[in-house]
């Protein structure tokens, strides 16, 4: 009896106006990204978690392009020699989020939104990805 059982997250999301004083970071994501990302839905459950967050994330994402083309100088720059990165800090700090973003999301098998999975059905299906644990 092999039985696919449907994923669920340790901890469901809550709704986005569960926690009213989020609404400020909430709408920030949401004019980023075009939608609130689950992990936040289920963070806020520790507000102050969430803001910290969006704290961080404002410090360190560049919209304008600058982080793409200083992650490239960064990679070059490691690749010859590790010590003494003046680009590392700011790219260490969005390398550093996302890597805790990404810990928190495997472990608490937070849902995809709809947008994520319609860009990994289109592009990375075919070469085998799947949800997962993520799928909604």
């Amino acid at each position: 009896m092999d039985q696919k059982v449907k994923p669920t997250p340790r901890l469901a999301p809550l709704a986005i106006d569960h926690t009213p004083e989020l609404k400020e970071s909430f709408e920030a994501s949401a004019k980023a990204l075009g939608f609130v990302p689950n992990s936040m839905l289920i963070m806020q459950r520790k507000p102050k978690l969430v803001k910290a967050l969006a704290q961080l994330t404002a410090a360190v994402w560049d919209p304008q392009g600058e982080v793409e083309r200083g992650f490239k100088r960064l990679l070059a720059h490691v690749a010859s020699r590790a010590a003494g990165c003046r680009y590392c800090m700011a790219h260490t700090a969005v390398i550093a989020t996302f890597g805790f973003l990404n810990r928190w999301n495997d472990t608490m098998a937070t849902p995809l939104e709809a947008e994520p999975i319609a860009v990994g059905e289109k592009f990375l299906a075919p070469h085998g990805w799947s949800a997962g644990k993520h799928a909604r």
